[in-house]
């Protein structure tokens, strides 16, 4: 009892110790993020949490690397081991920051228990053909299969299962011996990125190689030489593309005006064409209200100490989120 006590007391009155792989010195507006934490009992996860316990770069720019995107908690969270993991994801190409997360142990469950549908695969087909049809017609009139149907007929069954497979046993028979059976097989999904149609093989090439870089840049961090040549085939492929798509856009604006009068259905085609894929496009808009009712009955459902969290810490959040919104990025090692 003493000892668990003893432990208690050391986890609450230490402080896990974070890495950092940025080195540089906090600027202004990190001394204030590091001042927020000591006052407010918070800590930052980045460097002392399981799955990212180095403090990796969050911000790679052609010039270098920062940590400068934070997950900020409670220390009280951390003590009772309520934070699971933070994660720093690798560098891609849609940002110049890496997208960070983090998961919380909750008590909350979901007790509601849905069972998802299995359809088995379509077993195969016959391939109906004229000779193939009034073969079917005469065998299906044929004395043994006659006999077959006026049994089925006959018999009486409990339930409907065992009437429906006894009728598809004498019809697939027959159909069997009339048509050629193919069997089916299940064809592969593949989830290709659309492209747009002004995306050519040369920005392909060049978006592979921005991704190589990338991929080099999360194996290699610390190498500068990686990172100016991902930044120097970014600004390509994105001069590329304006290229390409402008061209794109000129080429169908000649062919309208060329196809209006010499070929008015080619001209029909093309227009037709720009028209369904405008609709495609198009992405319904969510309302306001409705976006803001979802996340404020989210939010009245979790109770704390009997009573609403949001009308318990409402100016605290307040508060927090005063201070905060004057900091820019920030560069810390608190």
């Amino acid at each position: 009892m003493i000892r668990s006590i003893i432990v208690t007391l050391l986890l609450v009155n230490s402080s896990t110790p974070r890495n950092n792989l940025d080195h540089k010195r906090p600027n202004k507006s990190g001394k204030l993020l590091i001042e927020l934490c000591k006052e407010a009992g918070l800590r930052i996860l980045n460097g002392r949490t399981i799955g990212d316990l180095l403090g990796k770069y969050t911000c790679i720019k052609y010039n270098g690397s920062s940590v400068v995107d934070y997950a900020v908690a409670s220390a009280n969270l951390l003590h009772v081991y309520a934070i699971n993991s933070f994660t720093v994801h690798d560098f891609t190409t849609l940002s110049d920051h890496c997208a960070i997360s983090c998961s919380l142990l909750t008590s909350f469950y979901d007790n509601t228990k849905t069972q998802q549908a299995y359809l088995k695969p379509l077993p195969g087909k016959f391939l109906w053909d004229s000779e193939a049809i009034n073969r079917y017609s005469t065998l299906i009139q044929d004395k043994n299969t006659s006999t077959k149907l006026r049994k089925f007929l006959s018999t009486k069954y409990l339930n409907c299962n065992e009437a429906v497979n006894d009728l598809n046993t004498i019809l697939q028979e027959t159909a069997l011996a009339s048509a050629k059976f193919i069997k089916g097989r299940l064809k592969k999904q593949t989830n290709k990125p659309k492209r747009k149609p002004w995306f050519s093989g040369s920005c392909d090439d060049l978006y592979k190689t921005v991704k190589h870089y990338a991929f080099l840049i999360n194996k290699f961090p610390f190498n500068g030489a990686y990172r100016k040549e991902y930044y120097s085939y970014r600004s390509k492929l994105r001069r590329k593309c304006k290229q390409e798509e402008k061209l794109y856009k000129n080429k169908i604006c000649s062919d309208l005006s060329n196809n209006i009068k010499s070929d008015p259905k080619s001209f029909w085609d093309l227009l037709n064409k720009l028209k369904r894929a405008s609709e495609n496009n198009t992405t319904e808009k969510l309302d306001e209200q409705t976006f803001y009712n979802f996340f404020k009955n989210l939010n009245s459902c979790f109770l704390y100490k009997g009573k609403n969290i949001n009308k318990v810490s409402k100016q605290e959040i307040y508060e927090l989120n005063t201070m905060l919104s004057s900091l820019p990025r920030v560069r810390s090692h608190d």
